[in-house]
């Protein structure tokens, strides 16, 4: 399979959700990246996510739903579901 670049932005930005998301270190985001086999790159609310195709959109997925639901604090139980997904 090859790895391609997914690139997306998060609106509308609200700072507090994003930091939220990204948590301490971008700690979440290694999170997904680890659970989804992809490297996400971010600057402000504009995201770029790198690996296969699958991949790619669950981890987008993953993303657009934490923010969306305010469910971040319950991220890394959540992680599971998009992993196996």
């Amino acid at each position: 399979m090859s790895t391609r670049t997914l690139e997306f932005s998060l609106e509308p930005v609200d700072n507090h959700q994003l930091a939220s998301l990204c948590g301490p270190l971008d700690e979440n985001l290694h999170q997904i990246e680890q659970a989804c086999d992809v490297t996400i790159a971010r600057r402000s609310a504009h995201f770029r996510i790198q690996g296969t195709g699958a991949s790619r959109e669950r981890a987008a997925r993953a993303l657009r739903f934490f923010l969306s639901s305010q469910a971040i604090p319950k991220m890394r139980s959540a992680l599971m579901t998009f992993s196996s997904a």
